[in-house]
């Protein structure tokens, strides 16, 4: 709009026919002001069903007595009001805001921002929310809510019960505070509160998993397909076990819980008294060990590589063939302890009176061994230190190697 003098508009429709034959954009303007739109009751078309109206103007819309027979996508704010909507609508911003009163909602609409619906408002069986992150969807009517649940979306206060949803078109969509007890379940989307107590999740009729938007917690549950946690997302995990691949980009915290599949950590993670097989750690992750027993499930397989940020509490126990790989920082106390789980030597350090089998040791920093013996690899690059050593394995010297008199050569070397 580049009307500066008025601060609304009001368009009045004649009968006719309005229908759009291509795509059109309405985009910003100079100025921004109220445009209210009676339709008078006519229609609004399209030649194509592919054909979509976007309203970016940042203007204030209102559409009065119309039906929508066209897709439309909104980035701003907009209020519907006695209207028919029998084709796809999007909320498509985050900062988007959508009201729809007095109306019939008889198509999907996808929201990615604000979407609020009145008493007066009825939905057809055809009604579905498309739910993306950071979208809420604010209701006190029975019908919405009873047509959501029906096509598993729920909104409002839910519980639920001993119910079997595996068998299904669209995920399951959480945008309310839900109660899930006793269930089996496949492709959760949770953008609101979720609780799942005995719960299990598995693969059921759709190729793709679960994802956390909300807040979880996940209760004496079994977690059996693909997971992911997006970085707005916090889950606490209790006494469940998770048998299938996890990806956490948010918050996510394990209490007596076990993992028996590899974990990417991307976000921030905290093991509580749980067991795990392997962890990536990557670069910007942040991962804490407490009151956790380091064990080897699986010989010479469990591991955390971490290149991000580890911090260890002091009643963590440490077993035989568990290692830390990468070149992380590594926040703990007794680092004399720690230095013999270690794969990757970044720093200065002396190892003395133990043996090394299976995954290989690399020294990047000022390592010295005294009275070990190796029956492994070890590559060195920094400036490596033998003395009274037993090499049993494959030796790759690329920095400085001194080796003492007293080391023995191995059959295996």
């Amino acid at each position: 709009v580049a009307d500066s003098e008025n601060d609304e508009y009001v368009i009045n429709l004649n009968n006719g026919t309005y229908q759009i034959t291509s795509n059109v954009n309405l985009n910003n303007g100079t100025y921004t002001p109220k445009i209210t739109i009676n339709a008078n009751q006519q229609t609004l078309t399209a030649d194509s069903t592919n054909r979509i109206l976007y309203f970016r103007t940042g203007c204030d819309i209102t559409i009065n007595d119309a039906t929508i027979s066209h897709r439309i996508i909104n980035y701003n704010k907009m209020t519907l009001n006695n209207v028919v909507l029998n084709a796809q609508f999007s909320n498509n911003a985050v900062d988007s805001e959508l009201e729809i009163t007095n109306s019939t909602l008889n198509t999907t609409i996808g929201n990615s921002g604000k979407l609020t619906i009145d008493d007066k408002t009825t939905a057809t069986e055809n009604f579905k929310i498309s739910a993306s992150q950071g979208c809420t969807l604010s209701t006190n009517n029975q019908n919405i809510t009873d047509t959501l649940k029906a096509n598993n979306c729920y909104v409002g206060e839910t519980r639920i019960e001993n119910a079997t949803i595996t068998q299904i078109s669209t995920s399951i969509q959480n945008l309310g505070n839900t109660v899930i007890v006793n269930s089996t379940l496949a492709a959760i989307y949770n953008y609101g509160n979720l609780t799942l107590i005995n719960c299990s999740i598995v693969k059921g009729s759709l190729t793709y998993g679960s994802y956390n938007y909300g807040n979880m917690t996940i209760k004496d549950s079994t977690i059996d397909f693909k997971f992911e946690n997006r970085n707005v997302g916090r889950i606490t995990s209790i006494n469940t076990t998770w048998k299938a691949q996890l990806t956490q980009q948010g918050f996510l915290e394990f209490i007596n819980s076990t993992a028996t599949v590899s974990l990417q950590n991307r976000g921030n993670m905290i093991f509580n008294n749980s067991t795990y097989y392997q962890i990536n750690n990557p670069a910007n992750a942040n991962m804490t060990l407490t009151n956790t027993v380091l064990s080897n499930l699986k010989d010479n397989t469990n591991y955390i590589n971490n290149n991000g940020v580890l911090t260890i509490t002091d009643d963590v126990v440490f077993c035989d063939g568990f290692r830390i790989e990468g070149g992380g920082i590594i926040n703990y106390s007794d680092m004399e302890v720690l230095k013999y789980y270690l794969r990757d030597y970044n720093g200065t350090y002396t190892i003395e009176n133990t043996t090394f089998s299976g995954v290989m040791k690399k020294n990047w920093g000022n390592l010295t061994y005294i009275n070990v013996t190796l029956n492994t690899r070890l590559d060195n690059h920094g400036n490596l230190i033998l003395h009274n050593v037993t090499l049993n394995g494959e030796m790759y010297n690329y920095g400085n190697l001194t080796i003492c008199d007293d080391v023995i050569i191995g059959e295996n070397f």
